[in-house]
């Protein structure tokens, strides 16, 4: 699922109250998902693409489109990350941001993002609601080409909790309970 607001890396480690967990878009319903779904799983070339196309012609109309593109090269040039990193996912599965450091072999999506923050701080992240689901805050491309390539674990890095989810943790870290979720207390 994905919010469609994104705190952020710089809301790391904070607990939020109020209901910003409460109106969240499946990650099936977001275009760029049916862009790679018909690209890599129905074999539809990028640019016959419904989001392509509008992505083309958002450039066209000046503005600066998905990640700095501002021209249809740029525009290009991400279909062919996206392509390396399908290749990828499909062979490694996704790889921590330290994991993909480490390799040498780059990240055919960088765009200097993980830079400027801890490498710890992965390339797929989530927000925790008040029910403890997983709410994609970014990683969006990763985590997409993960589903379509039938990854069964990804590595995640949580960066907000709802207020309410916090406490029912504090009660799981001090033994009240019993605590089987991706977000357990360390």
């Amino acid at each position: 699922m994905w919010g469609g607001r994104e705190f952020g890396k710089p809301m790391a480690g904070r607990v939020v109250g109020g209901d910003w967990d409460r109106d969240v878009q499946r990650l099936e319903d977001y275009d760029l998902y049916g862009m790679l779904r018909a690209h890599f799983e129905d074999g539809v070339p990028w640019e016959s693409t419904a989001h392509y196309r509008s992505l083309l012609e958002r450039v066209r109309a000046g503005e600066t489109v998905w990640h700095r593109c501002s021209s249809r090269a740029d525009i290009d040039a991400r279909c062919a990350g996206l392509d390396d990193l399908y290749r990828r996912i499909d062979r490694d599965g996704v790889l921590a941001p330290r994991a993909v450091e480490s390799s040498g072999s780059g990240d055919p999506l960088s765009d200097d993002l993980l830079n400027r923050f801890p490498v710890d701080l992965g390339a797929i992240s989530v927000d925790v609601g008040r029910d403890g689901d997983p709410i994609l805050d970014d990683g969006r491309h990763r985590l997409i080409v993960a589903k379509l390539c039938d990854v069964a674990e990804i590595p995640v890095t949580v960066l907000v909790r709802h207020r309410q989810w916090q406490a029912k943790r504090n009660e799981w870290a001090n033994g009240r309970e019993s605590f089987d979720h991706f977000d357990r207390p360390l």
